[in-house]
């Protein structure tokens, strides 16, 4: 893209669209979301602090489904 380019995108005389932005968010190598948001970076620690604890849940969930598994054969072996 041009300067000129840049400068009409900047002033709000050029909408983006998506193939646009993706080389802008490449050239400038930040996420996409950070050129959307109005606290470039805090989305994308957002993204990654969500990403951990959806890893930590399905772990736990997993443990649970095992716990529960164990404690049906508890129940069986008591009768």
């Amino acid at each position: 893209m041009s300067p000129g380019a840049y400068s009409k995108i900047e002033a709000g005389l050029t909408d983006v669209n998506y193939s646009r932005l993706l080389r802008i968010a490449a050239e400038l190598k930040v996420p996409i979301i950070d050129l959307l948001s109005d606290h470039p970076g805090q989305e994308t620690w957002n993204a990654k602090r969500l990403s951990f604890l959806r890893k930590q849940i399905f772990g736990n969930i997993q443990k649970l489904q095992l716990l529960n598994i164990q404690l049906l054969e508890l129940f069986d072996e008591i009768g």
